[in-house]
């Protein structure tokens, strides 16, 4: 999956050009000169990695000079630069692999594997550096109101963001207004936030909160209702409780506390219990036990 990234990369694209079925073996570390068995093992990866979502076939060739065309989702081109930078770049001796294999895929395998027409980085064209560039930024949250990597481009041709981190803060911030704001009086979102980036050169919302905060605050604000619920449940249970199931509560608590080791222990050991009591009860409704 690196392999097939780092050719995305390259092109500036989600999609990869030709690749020769050997190359894929060969990245794989199959190697050998039985070339129908290095077929068969390159179309085994094919299929593990298609049955796993990671790639899409876009179109194919069979045969002894076989190759694909694969495509990769948002989701997985960003899993794979994460990932990129913290395992680092394709290794040395697959790049010098790449550069030697020129001619290996003739006329019958389409003359065009990604040999031929993936430029090294130092080739690639302005346009192409900047599609590569974009792919670094996070839109997802921007999808949903039309906004693509195309709008991106048009930003980063305009030069007015020459620090990476102030666009992504600003895409960041003009994505909240928008999801909190909604987008009434907006026929076409994206257009408004391709022009305004590059009118201003930054956005801002004021009380912004970060979608990292947001997300913890809500994971806070749901375990605090569920809590609430699970002591209500807990306060209900014990109300229902008879004599003798209380007092084998207490008991149970009295255990769990163990003797007094304080005089202020032993002044607040009926508070004490009654909390043990409902962490006891709390506990055996979290796993599920029949409490009547």
């Amino acid at each position: 999956m690196r392999f097939t990234y780092q050719l995305c990369e390259s092109m500036g694209s989600l999609e990869t050009p030709r690749i020769a079925l050997r190359d894929i073996a060969e990245a794989c570390g199959i190697n050998g000169n039985n070339a129908e068995a290095i077929r068969k093992n390159a179309y085994k990866v094919i299929s593990r990695v298609m049955e796993k979502n990671l790639v899409s076939k876009i179109e194919s060739k069979d045969g002894r000079n076989g190759w694909v065309r694969f495509s990769l989702s948002r989701a997985v081109y960003h899993a794979l630069f994460n990932l990129s930078k913290m395992v680092g770049p394709l290794s040395p001796d697959l790049s010098k692999h790449r550069t030697e294999r020129r001619t290996n895929v003739g006329p019958e395998g389409g003359g065009v594997n990604y040999i031929n027409n993936t430029p090294t980085p130092g080739d690639l064209s302005d346009d192409e550096k900047i599609m590569s560039k974009a792919h670094n930024f996070d839109i997802e949250r921007l999808a949903q109101f039309g906004f693509t990597y195309n709008h991106l481009v048009k930003i980063l041709r305009s030069g007015k963001f020459k620090d990476e981190e102030l666009l992504q803060e600003s895409l960041d911030h003009i994505a909240y207004h928008l999801i909190t704001k909604g987008t009434k009086g907006l026929n076409t979102p994206h257009v408004f936030i391709e022009k305004t980036l590059i009118r201003d050169g930054f956005y801002r919302v004021p009380g912004f909160m970060g979608f990292q905060a947001q997300a913890q605050d809500q994971y806070i604000e749901y375990m605090a209702e569920k809590r609430a619920r699970e002591e209500e449940q807990a306060g209900r249970v014990l109300t229902m409780m008879s004599e003798g199931e209380m007092e084998s509560l207490n008991q149970e608590a009295e255990e769990r506390l163990g003797p007094p080791k304080s005089e202020i222990e032993r002044k607040s050991r009926k508070m004490m219990i009654e909390i043990e009591r409902k962490k006891i009860v709390l506990e055996k409704i979290k796993r599920g036990i029949d409490l009547k």
